[in-house]
């Protein structure tokens, strides 16, 4: 039961707003068509040796933070000397550029399924929306975690089957160059774990090693599984590369009743994920409370939110990906003999 719920926590930490909308599975996978589902396999094996790492090194090290990991990392670095860690630096514009996103994304969702609603107002909601996220405790994330992800699972299966069913089959969807698929898969799991690596160290401290294998293992096979229903979803779909939220044009097509479903669906991957974010954030600078004003850092969010969801998604989550990969390496460096 244990394997099960950090697997579902980790789940609901990646799966985002951009993962279960689609958006994210075209800009990284999809729009490469068919040829990208062979990069499904290598997918796996990077996600399960990420998690895997991060986990047992939040098992290994008492109190685990990433500030003083940082501080390890740069110990011996030449430049050590200087004031400014540029991995605390790289930490707090990766947090912020997934949030901004995660915020981006709430007022895209609701805008597209209250399309009167003043756009200033959205923002308004969802501003407060996270007010309530930053203020609740990582423990009550991982209980909505256990309940929601497995229903955000059974919701996206569903609406892949459906759509799936009624869509002819496209080989190609664009004409982007597939060359560019191993750096992308590499970059899409060094951007999610990235992230994540907070609460999945976290997460460590409370499982024996071989817990830790099948929790890497388990999260590792559902993405991996999800992530082919999405590529399927729109290589019988086409169409749905032009839109922001893709996944919510194919419920909406599908009925009412699913397409509110739906909605919730997008709704709680999105809170997850941003839930997750704003708790590595509120850690981050749990030592600096003039930084760990919420007011101060969901207003530099919402004002990063302006610059769209699918354009954070498609510019600036590669640049993440990045990040997450010099990060691992440099990590299991450090750590390989703990």
């Amino acid at each position: 039961m244990k394997v099960f719920k950090a697997s579902m926590f980790i789940v609901g930490a990646i799966i985002g707003g951009g993962f279960a909308s689609g958006k994210e599975i075209f800009e990284y996978f999809a729009k490469y068509g068919a040829v990208a589902l062979l990069y499904v396999v290598p997918l796996f094996v990077l996600f399960y040796m990420f998690i895997k790492t991060y986990l047992k090194i939040g098992c290994k090290i008492e109190n685990f933070n990433l500030r003083s990991v940082n501080k390890m990392i740069y110990s011996k670095n030449s430049f050590s000397k200087s004031k400014a860690n540029p991995y605390d630096i790289i930490f707090l514009i990766t947090f912020f550029i997934s949030a901004s996103a995660m915020f981006a994304g709430l007022v895209g969702l609701i805008k597209s399924y209250l399309q009167n609603l003043n756009t200033f107002v959205c923002y308004i909601l969802v501003f407060g929306v996270s007010l309530i996220l930053y203020k609740t405790s990582l423990k009550k994330f991982e209980m909505l975690s256990n309940l929601v992800v497995p229903l955000i699972i059974v919701c996206i299966v569903i609406t892949s089957v459906l759509s799936i069913k009624g869509g002819n089959f496209a080989f190609n969807i664009s004409n982007a160059n597939a060359i560019n698929l191993p750096f992308k898969t590499l970059t899409y799991v060094g951007q999610n774990t990235f992230f994540a690596c907070f609460v999945i160290a976290k997460l460590g401290k409370n499982l024996s090693p071989k817990e830790q294998k099948q929790t890497s293992f388990l999260t590792a096979l559902i993405l991996s599984l999800l992530l082919i229903l999405g590529i399927l979803i729109f290589l019988f779909n086409p169409k749905l590369a032009n839109f922001d939220l893709p996944f919510a044009i194919i419920s909406g097509n599908l009925n009412l009743i699913f397409n509110i479903i739906f909605a919730f669906v997008i709704l709680f991957s999105i809170i997850t994920t941003y839930a997750t974010i704003l708790t590595s954030l509120k850690s981050f600078n749990f030592n600096n409370k003039k930084h760990n004003n919420p007011f101060i850092m969901l207003g530099i969010i919402a004002f990063l939110s302006l610059f769209n969801f699918g354009k954070i998604i498609k510019y600036l989550y590669p640049i993440i990906g990045v990040f997450g990969i010099i990060y691992f390496i440099k990590i299991n460096k450090k750590f390989k003999n703990y």
